[in-house]
């Protein structure tokens, strides 16, 4: 009995041992996932809803074909006023302007936008005023992973200064990628007038009439 009870106890022992070297033992292979991107088509892009990117919007954009394109830019308008005695500043009537962006280079090489503003003119004269966007903010679709543009605010453009651009959005190497917009929303939700957008001049001497006055967007396609 003592001698079997050996020969037992040795045989455990060696499938044991036997066990663990089969599950240490292990070969590999290695083999590749492969994935190629082209840059996207060049069809106009159409404004989105700056109040959410992810829906389609209702403005007409610039209809701008390519791979980076300023899809859309404002129009802003500062009502009927009553001619005054000395500098004033006005708000605007639009609740929600925006621009918009949308690059499908596919390369992170950086844009910048800019913009600057002539002088008002009108059947009884011209007139020099500064126009200002402040509390601007950027945004996307929310599955933009891209790193947001860096916006100006606020942003004071001197109508007349002929060459002067003033910079509203830039990126860096690598960022804003995709659709921006940059809007300009007034400070609170019930306000009926847009004071993130005014307008200030001189109306001492100016004559009662309409005038306009034309902002230049200059988009270019480096950092």
């Amino acid at each position: 009995m003592k001698q079997l009870k050996i020969l037992l106890v040795a045989l455990v022992l060696f499938s044991t041992f036997a066990i663990t070297a089969i599950a240490e033992s292990e070969i590999s292979e290695n083999t590749d996932a492969s994935i190629t991107f082209v840059a996207t088509d060049e069809s106009a892009t159409d404004p989105v809803n700056p109040d959410n990117p992810n829906e389609t919007g209702t403005e007409t954009g610039t209809g701008m074909n390519g791979k980076l394109t300023l899809d859309y830019v404002p129009c802003f308008s500062f009502g009927s006023q009553n001619v005054g005695t000395g500098v004033e500043t006005f708000t605007a009537t639009n609740l929600k302007p925006f621009i918009q962006i949308t690059d499908k280079r596919g390369t992170g090489d950086g844009w910048k936008i800019q913009v600057k503003l002539t002088d008002f003119s009108g059947d009884k004269g011209t007139f020099k005023a500064v126009l200002s966007l402040a509390n601007g903010e950027s945004l996307s679709t929310t599955n933009n992973k891209s790193t947001a543009p860096s916006v100006a605010t606020p942003v004071t453009v001197t109508s007349g200064e002929g060459e002067v651009n003033v910079a509203i959005a830039t990126t860096e190497t690598k960022t804003g990628m995709g659709t921006w917009i940059v809007r300009w929303y007034p400070t609170e939700t019930e306000n009926t007038v847009n004071d993130s957008v005014t307008l200030t001049m001189d109306t001492s001497s100016i004559l009662i009439g309409d005038y306009t006055a034309t902002l230049d967007w200059i988009f270019t396609d480096a950092p």
